[in-house]
């Protein structure tokens, strides 16, 4: 819940009129985590700029097995990804608890870099946008460009980077050229 303070909590579940042990658990701001799509170690991620007609592009080796609808195509350096994660922390404008945001999409407060590298130094993005995903509860979405240096393979990384040195999971995305 968005109102729930970072600290120390007590957490003790109940079900079905039984209560549970309480334990004692570490809430924090935010606990970035890029979401998998369960192929590998593929992200959650569109390529905005390649998805036209009805059909939408994931930015993974060509070949790769999708339902209809899809299509994998590796990413080019500048198409625009929509990358989706969850735990990116508070918002604003804040929406309620357990309820999908509007259709003009509450910003997250403390924007990441996106690496596109194995190293700490990159190749860097800032995105254009981060925030609550239209639609969805608790999901939110990075849109970034593809930097012009990414490296070109089927197994190109993505981590989000916070000025705190706090860093999500690591997925992968296809890349050429």
């Amino acid at each position: 819940p968005w109102e729930l303070t970072p600290g120390t909590k007590k957490l003790q579940l109940t079900r079905d009129g039984q209560v549970g042990n309480a334990i004692t658990v570490q809430v924090d701001s935010r606990s970035a985590t890029l979401t998998a799509i369960g192929i590998g170690r593929y992200g959650a991620i569109v390529n905005a700029t390649r998805s036209v007609g009805g059909t939408v592009s994931l930015p993974f080796p060509a070949g790769t097995g999708l339902p209809a609808g899809y299509v994998a195509e590796p990413a080019r350096p500048l198409d625009i990804l929509t990358v989706f994660a969850t735990g990116l922390g508070p918002v604003s404008p804040t929406v309620v608890s357990g309820q999908a945001p509007p259709s003009g999409a509450p910003a997250a407060l403390d924007i990441p870099i996106v690496n596109f590298g194995r190293l700490a130094f990159g190749p860097l993005a800032t995105p254009s946008f981060v925030g609550l995903s239209p639609g969805f509860v608790g999901l939110y979405q990075i849109n970034v460009e593809v930097p012009v240096d990414a490296a070109t393979n089927a197994n190109t990384w993505i981590t989000l980077e916070y000025p705190d040195g706090r860093r999500s999971n690591t997925v992968e995305i296809a890349v050429e050229r």
